[in-house]
């Protein structure tokens, strides 16, 4: 629900904002990104590997994760996305930091997981063609016209919104 998206851009802890971020613009799942190594971004390209099918892609990152890339870069972290401590997420502590950030947002109803569908839908109204996106995501492409038919999170409002160019996520 675009509310929840903009009260986690928002109002919630960076850290937490910058792993939303990433996997919203990636459309890649939790496993994956948080340990997505910093050398997977070189030469304006970003280099993902899916864990559940083994895939490797090459995107051009969106402009919204930029700031993410290159401050990991810049602070020569071993992974893009590190915890308030500057150290590497595990599974469990991220799962617990999400936790209690949704709790304390007052964020309810939705998954981490839902992300990857809200990208999903975010990228189709940027204009990115179904083909393209089903590669990046790692759905078919039947799946991510489901997902693009649900609207998932987004709304056909916001990504009315999102083609306009009225909407920022």
């Amino acid at each position: 629900m675009p509310s929840q998206w903009t009260t986690l851009r928002e109002m919630g802890a960076p850290q937490i904002v910058e792993v939303a971020k990433v996997a919203l613009w990636t459309m890649q799942r939790q496993g994956d990104i948080l340990t997505m190594p910093t050398i997977a971004y070189d030469d304006g390209r970003l280099w993902i590997t899916q864990g559940k099918t083994g895939a490797r892609i090459k995107v051009r990152p969106p402009e919204e994760i930029l700031p993410i890339l290159n401050k990991a870069k810049e602070k020569k972290q071993l992974r893009i996305l590190a915890n308030s401590y500057g150290q590497n997420w595990s599974s469990d502590g991220f799962r617990s930091t999400w936790g209690r950030e949704m709790k304390r947002l007052d964020i309810k109803g939705v998954t981490f997981h839902d992300l990857r569908g809200t990208g999903i839908s975010y990228a189709y109204a940027k204009g990115i063609d179904v083909k393209r996106i089903a590669e990046i995501s790692g759905h078919s492409e039947t799946e991510c016209e489901a997902i693009i038919r649900r609207h998932y999170l987004a709304g056909s409002d916001v990504i009315e919104a999102i083609r306009a160019g009225t909407e920022r996520a």
